[in-house]
């Protein structure tokens, strides 16, 4: 074999060895943005259910004000009627 056979060979092994570098980066990128996917999508379901979640605690926040209020309403509408009763009797 002449030295540029040689050389041509060493070329070629260098670019085969490139091709197969290429192509592994290609697949793991690939398997990358395959993982980022699903991350993504499970960041998203978990943002959806806290937002549920949240609206959920809203809800029963709200029902408890109202209870509340509903609460001091009847205790103030109660005192009324004493104070009334009393100033009635007296």
């Amino acid at each position: 074999m002449a030295f540029s056979d040689w050389i041509s060979l060493g070329i070629a092994v260098c670019n085969l060895v490139i091709a197969v570098s290429t192509f592994l980066a290609a697949r793991a990128a690939g398997k990358g943005a395959k993982l980022a996917r699903q991350t993504a999508e499970e960041s998203h379901r978990q943002a959806e259910e806290s937002r549920r979640q949240a609206e959920r605690m809203n809800v029963v926040m709200l029902n408890t004000a109202k209870a509340n209020a509903l609460a001091r309403r009847k205790l103030l509408n109660n005192s009324n009627l004493k104070r009334a009763t009393r100033i009635e009797l007296a």
